[in-house]
């Protein structure tokens, strides 16, 4: 039985300095074997002779340390300002290429309750790694891939439905309205939600997580009274440049006698809006949100290609 190696300093980290560094929060999984990337493009049945995980976690690490324990590798690679970027390479795990599929040639992204528990087991394992058992190491690390692994998964697949129903919705709604000559992007996007922003290529990753966070705090927590507050005043503050033009104008008659609202509606409206309670809003918010949103990135978001394409 071999024995765990533990090597500090100047280590061969070909494999984690070859590739991009992935963004803070997403997991980059690559399988190994005879014809991998075919095997996991025709969503083959067999199973990978080993698979690679791929994550920058909150690690303070001086220098590269990497750890073996026969069929398992750990490679942890600084990336500055405590962080390291963490490989974790397991042989024999019981997750087939079809089962993979979902994971791989892209980053995934990784809920924070998934990446601390993988950060904190990397953290354990190199602070007791001179004394650990070699067997015992090797199946902790297999179990560990396999865990997140699994868990990385489950999670891609919940947000696979979700996207697919938003689309489901939304064609729904174009066929429901395609005679509306008044339909246009503007009015789908209020029907299902929709929103949009824009970044620099190299942050594209980053305000993304920054948005699914904020409406996974909204569909599970709701606002807080202070937002519900501010967005009230909003609602009523802005409301009136929807009349600054004749055309504006014209749309917000139509809009009244479309949504029925009756000619009172502009006399109303604001006691409307006050009358929404914070209980309201976290009923509504945990309806429609709690299926996660689809995001369309357009541009190059990766480091590389955005600093080659002049960002």
């Amino acid at each position: 039985m071999g024995g765990t190696r533990l090597t500090c300093g100047a280590v061969s980290l070909a494999a984690v300095q070859a590739e991009p560094e992935p963004a803070t929060g997403f997991l980059v999984v690559r399988a190994s074997g005879a014809a991998a990337a075919a095997a996991a493009m025709a969503g083959a049945g067999a199973r990978p002779e080993s698979v690679q995980l791929l994550m920058r976690c909150p690690i303070r690490c001086a220098m590269p340390v990497t750890a073996t324990a026969a069929g398992c590798s750990l490679i942890v690679q600084p990336a500055g300002e405590g962080q390291a970027v963490v490989m974790l390479t397991a042989a024999g795990l019981s997750i087939g290429f079809g089962e993979l599929r979902p994971l791989m040639f892209q980053p995934v992204r990784v809920e924070p309750p998934l990446r601390s528990l993988f950060t904190g087991a990397v953290v354990h394992v190199l602070a007791a790694v001179e004394v650990l058992e070699p067997h015992g190491l090797e199946h902790h690390l297999r179990g560990l891939a396999e865990l997140v692994v699994r868990s990385a998964l489950r999670a891609e697949l919940n947000r696979v439905d979700a996207r697919q129903s938003r689309r489901r919705e939304a064609l729904a709604y174009i066929r429901t309205n395609l005679a509306d000559p008044d339909l246009d992007a503007d009015r789908v996007a209020a029907a299902l939600f929709m929103g949009g922003t824009q970044t620099r290529a190299d942050k594209a990753n980053e305000a993304v997580g920054l948005i699914e966070a904020e409406i996974k705090r909204l569909a599970e927590q709701g606002p807080t009274s202070d937002e519900l507050e501010k967005s009230k005043s909003y609602l009523k503050g802005s409301y009136p440049l929807n009349f600054d033009t004749s055309t504006k104008i014209a749309g917000q008659l139509v809009q009244l006698q479309v949504d029925d609202l009756g000619i009172d509606y502009w006399d109303r409206r604001n006691g409307l809006i006050d009358s929404v309670t914070l209980e309201d809003v976290k009923r509504v918010a945990s309806r429609l949100l709690n299926g996660g949103v689809l995001f369309t990135v357009v541009g190059r978001t990766h480091p590389a290609n955005a600093a080659k394409q002049g960002g």
